[in-house]
């Protein structure tokens, strides 16, 4: 399900990063709001959390945006410049890339262009992401568009304004959604395949270095499904430095970021990726973004396993009384084995029309229903329905409605006249506030089998 805000709005920040400042956690993304993403409406948004639980819409981070296609807006702080700075790409023009940085007092803005085309290694830089080693050295790493989409890492000056010239070789080559981080005494790249706004994601390659600048060695994938080999997949040796196969990934997302939580025993990194086409409204700025249980490392060779794909992990927070935040515990983490789409949806149907209150449940419904209409591509009208009703059993009527609407679309392209009938009955009472349940006089019969 989505995450949303204190105010129950759907929390519309993508490709962007999360971070750690003073008491409070902050989550930086470009807002596509109802736009296709390729669009000079998207702005760059930042949400605020005690806890990682709680959001705060803190407002959008330029006052004035500039005309431009915006994407990519990664936030760190200069102890030096007493600054916040933000870097983040842009095009005048699909595929024009540039590279942007602009400053701010606040880690929530309003922020300040300095310079709107940073000179880089290349001419059109494509996506990008910044990182602050312990010594207080910045960088940029990115991806070259006119160079073949090749990945790069470039060391910043100081103020972590401009590029140093220190340039790494090139980590790969036809990706994209580049990302550096620390674990250690290590220096872990990830990128993936050219995939945008692809609603199958794309795998997460890993390189591993003593330094930021590389050379980076190659290391397992994390988002390679187990059973990959045993598909027929063809090699694509031209498209990467390192060959690998058509993608398979196990979470249908794309990475952008990956979070460093302080714990007591010891960081906590946590994978994010965006996983596109993913709303069920089909509106982009409600498609999901997945944070994964914090990753888990090889003890012989410091490798990352395979990411996890989890139906719930816990990382309790909070903070002391001089204000600092203290992590607490992490909690266990439930294996998630996929079920069938089928026995979801019908277990979410009972949960959320039971003629008995006690035996529903809307939260644990809609969490069902999602993940059957995620696993059919929101293209079975059933299962559809289902999520409507288990939207409203939940209370969210907003989201009932449009997903009832979605199903009547579905039956009446697929000529199931049945389902049209009954899913408009259904959509009347949603439009009233009313959840269906079982004993309810329209319409008759349940929805699943």
């Amino acid at each position: 399900m989505p995450r949303r805000d204190v105010d129950g709005n759907i929390i519309d920040a993508h490709d962007g990063c999360l971070q750690l400042f003073g008491p409070l956690f902050y989550l930086y993304g470009t807002a596509y709001g109802t736009n296709d993403g390729y669009n000079t409406a998207n702005r760059f948004r930042v949400y605020s959390s005690p806890d990682l639980k709680r959001w705060t819409l803190a407002g959008e981070l330029f006052k004035e945006q500039p005309t431009g296609v915006y994407y990519r807006p990664y936030v760190v702080y200069n102890p030096n410049t007493r600054k916040y700075v933000l870097w983040y790409n842009w095009y005048p023009k699909q595929w024009d890339g540039q590279a942007g940085v602009a400053i701010s007092d606040t880690p929530t803005g309003p922020f300040t262009i300095v310079d709107s085309a940073v000179p880089l290694a290349c001419s059109h830089p494509g996506d990008g992401s910044l990182f602050v080693d312990d010594d207080g050295a910045g960088y940029y790493i990115y991806t070259a568009i006119d160079l073949g989409y090749i990945v790069r890492v470039e060391r910043l000056k100081p103020d972590y304004l401009s590029s140093s010239g220190e340039i790494s070789g090139v980590v790969a080559t036809g990706a994209e959604a580049p990302l550096l981080f620390r674990r250690n005494n290590l220096y872990y790249t990830m990128y993936g395949e050219l995939c945008a706004f692809c609603r199958g994601g794309s795998e997460t390659y890993v390189a591993i270095s003593t330094s930021p600048l590389g050379p980076f060695s190659l290391a397992p994938n994390i988002n390679r499904r187990p059973d990959a080999d045993a598909l027929v997949l063809s090699t694509q040796p031209n498209t990467n430095k390192f060959p690998r196969q058509i993608k398979a990934p196990i979470i249908p997302a794309q990475e952008t970021w990956v979070a460093r939580i302080p714990m007591s025993g010891g960081p906590a990194f946590i994978w994010m990726a965006d996983r596109w086409e993913s709303a069920p409204d089909e509106v982009k700025g409600h498609d999901f973004q997945f944070w994964s249980p914090p990753l888990k490392f090889n003890p012989d060779d410091n490798a990352i396993l395979p990411v996890e794909n989890v139906l719930r992990w816990d990382l309790t927070w909070s903070a002391n009384p001089m204000g600092h935040p203290t992590a607490i515990a992490v909690g266990n983490f439930l294996p998630f084995t996929p079920p069938d789409p089928a026995q979801c949806n019908n277990l979410a149907w009972g949960l959320a029309t039971d003629p008995a209150a006690t035996n529903r449940n809307g939260a644990l419904a809609v969490k069902l229903a999602e993940y059957a209409c995620e696993r059919t591509h929101y293209q079975k009208t059933m299962m559809v329905g289902t999520l409507a009703a288990a939207y409203a059993e939940a209370g969210r009527f907003d989201d009932a409605i449009a997903t009832a609407e979605k199903a009547c679309n579905l039956a009446s392209e697929s000529g199931e006249k049945g389902l049209l009938k009954k899913n408009r009955e259904l959509l009347e009472l949603y439009r009233k506030h009313q959840p269906y349940h079982e004993t309810s006089a329209p319409p008759s019969g349940s929805l699943p089998p």
